[in-house]
């Protein structure tokens, strides 16, 4: 049909003739245009609906829901806010948080185009079932510790370029004892010449004033720095090793509850001032508004921050997609995280005010105070702050769909 004779047709006004390229079939009463008397047949209707019709336009205009800016929500009476659980973290923050986190998921899951080359051979990580020399390897022991050198098997009746055997020395090629304890944890201390590297003393010594070597081996002002999450050890931790260096960290929090008294009511409020700690409580100076819970008590698995951030980055390396099992484990961290949150603030309130005296304060007995700007390895022994062990719940709720450990909170720290 011509374009033409399209328009000419939408724009008539006979009844017998509808619009839009449409056929009449049914039969249509032939009454005045001011009719307002009640249908008496179905021709009469059909007369009253296309007048209608006809007075409708042809384009609507629907409302844009984008013209006002959206009213703030309204928090109404009755409902459970963020002021009735001062402790529990907003739902703005869970949110943004998570977002945070899982585009940081996707960050450590994508390849990098440096840093990928070998370790030279080397052992980065301890076997995953040695849960003791994992832990030396967190508290920054050297590689002598948590991978001791294996004593040589005896050889019987072999000799040296026989048949059958490779002679190193006819490939020029010599074996170099080398210095486990003093290589770094990560391939950024090392160098990477552009040529293999020669037989030599250069190839045994490390460069001087690298940050890993301080990390690994122990110096006279104090224990070694405990070792950071870096990329390096990352990329080799997979989905399984993750989860079960997660259930290591829930073995050793539980460890640490588990020595810390039950009931601090009995005691006197004083006996926290008068009793020195071997770990110092200052506030990290990243944190200020949450401050480390000031306990006088030891323990061989003392949860710090640099554990906090081990856990992070290992929940980064956790699928989406786990298992009942997998869920339970990560069930477990999470209620252990709560642990230490309840044993926390049930300390704070026996201690009265909760702010430490001079005696709390000052560093243990044989360590030297540093400036502000360069943190003493005693320092990084400060227990694991409140603000970590919500990271460390929000994420497994969120990421995990595991809601309810909200409940298993409150009902733990009301």
């Amino acid at each position: 049909m011509p374009p033409n004779l399209k328009r000419k047709q939408v724009d008539d006004d006979d009844d017998s003739d509808p619009s839009f390229g449409l056929r009449q079939i049914l039969p249509v009463a032939n009454l005045p245009g001011d009719f307002s008397g009640e249908p008496m047949d179905g021709l009469q209707y059909l007369f009253t609906v296309r007048r209608e019709m006809r007075g409708l336009p042809v384009f609507t205009r629907a409302p844009n829901p984008y013209e006002m800016p959206d009213a703030a929500p309204v928090a109404e009476a009755g409902t459970s806010g963020p002021k009735e659980k001062p402790f529990m973290p907003s739902e703005e923050w869970q949110q943004t948080f998570i977002r945070r986190f899982k585009n940081f998921q996707k960050n450590v899951a994508q390849p990098t185009l440096n840093g990928q080359r070998a370790g030279w051979g080397r052992k980065l990580m301890p076997d995953k079932k040695d849960r003791d020399a994992w832990w030396a390897f967190l508290e920054g022991a050297p590689v002598s510790v948590w991978d001791p050198p294996r004593a040589p098997k005896k050889q019987k009746g072999k000799q040296r370029g026989g048949r059958g055997e490779r002679d190193p020395a006819a490939d020029g090629w010599v074996p170099v004892q080398k210095n486990l304890e003093g290589w770094a944890d990560e391939e950024a201390a090392l160098p990477h010449p552009s040529e293999p590297p020669s037989v030599g003393p250069s190839v045994v010594s490390l460069p001087e004033g690298g940050a890993e070597d301080a990390a690994s081996t122990p110096s006279p002002a104090g224990p070694p720095r405990p070792r950071e999450p870096t990329p390096t050890l990352l990329r080799h931790i997979d989905h399984r090793l993750a989860l079960h260096l997660l259930m290591y960290f829930t073995h050793w929090l539980n460890l640490h509850l588990e020595t810390l008294p039950q009931d601090t009511s009995a005691q006197a409020p004083s006996s926290t001032a008068s009793t020195p700690v071997s770990t110092p409580s200052k506030a990290p100076a990243k944190l200020p508004e949450v401050a480390p819970a000031k306990i006088a008590h030891t323990s061989p698995y003392m949860p710090t921050d640099g554990h906090a951030r081990w856990i992070f980055a290992l929940l980064s390396r956790v699928d989406a997609f786990c298992s009942g099992d997998e869920i339970s484990t990560l069930r477990a961290l999470a209620r252990s995280c709560l642990g230490l949150l309840r044993a926390r603030r049930r300390i704070d309130d026996d201690s009265g005010s909760g702010q430490a005296s001079e005696d709390t304060m000052r560093p243990p007995d044989g360590v030297e105070p540093t400036g502000e700007g360069e943190p003493s390895p005693v320092q990084a022994t400060d227990l694991m702050s409140e603000s970590a062990c919500w990271m460390i719940v929000s994420i497994i709720v969120g990421v995990w769909g595991q809601r309810d450990l909200w409940m298993d909170a409150e009902d733990m720290l009301a």
